[in-house]
């Protein structure tokens, strides 16, 4: 069997004008994940990454823990969702605004663009596509390991899709795959790893959110 690994970058920069940077302790938890997946013995064939800084500093970081040495790919398909216009960021905190009503803030604008009721370059069933086509072709072969450094909305994207038989087919309303979506995304860790197995019966899920290689103190979400 081939094994997938879909790792989920560092701790950003939430609620900062860019998000899109590792913060310091985003920074430790991609070493503590590279240190750990070398003391496994894990050495991966491929090295893919999206294009996001945050998830190619993280394979980055990582990777120099673990000593690994192969050339990283790079696959904007396996980018996060944007549900704002133009590929914008998350708008950051306000000043004096606490974090809890930030947190809420930013929970509410993903749920409005999972729902369809906000403008998006990039709809729910388009982003749902995407990892799906990124997934199929992304097929390790018998004995071989592949790691991917993306994000929270993507790793549950894959997930739900392995668990539910598809995301695009049926996306939105009634007891689809893509309800089980947005519980999933709330909940990945960062620098977590999700794996995922090939054989001849294609590609099965048989871990989620694996985060061993942090202690209760390190763990984030955001």
């Amino acid at each position: 069997m081939g094994t997938l690994l879909l790792i989920r970058h560092g701790q950003a920069s939430f609620g900062a004008a860019n998000y899109d940077q590792l913060s310091e302790h985003g920074r430790h938890q991609a070493a503590a994940l590279g240190a750990d997946l070398a003391r496994r013995g894990i050495k991966p064939l491929r090295l893919i990454t999206g294009s996001l800084r945050r998830q190619r500093d993280t394979l980055e970081v990582a990777a120099r823990a673990a000593g690994w040495t192969t050339e990283p790919e790079i696959d904007p398909r396996w980018n996060e969702f944007s549900h704002w216009p133009d590929g914008g960021q998350p708008a950051p905190r306000n000043s004096g605004e606490a974090e809890k009503d930030y947190e809420r803030r930013a929970d509410d604008a993903i749920d409005r663009w999972f729902a369809g009721e906000t403008e998006s370059d990039e709809p729910f069933s388009a982003f749902a596509a995407r990892v799906a086509s990124a997934l199929a072709e992304t097929r390790p072969g018998s004995g071989e390991t592949y790691a991917v450094f993306t994000s929270s909305g993507v790793i549950a994207a894959a997930a739900a899709h392995l668990l539910a038989g598809g995301l695009v087919e049926d996306t939105l309303g009634g007891k689809s795959a893509a309800n089980i979506w947005p519980r999933l995304n709330r909940v990945v860790v960062n620098s977590s790893v999700t794996k995922v197995v090939v054989g001849r019966r294609g590609m099965s899920l048989v871990s989620f959110n694996d985060h061993g290689h942090l202690n209760p103190a390190e763990v984030s979400y955001r």
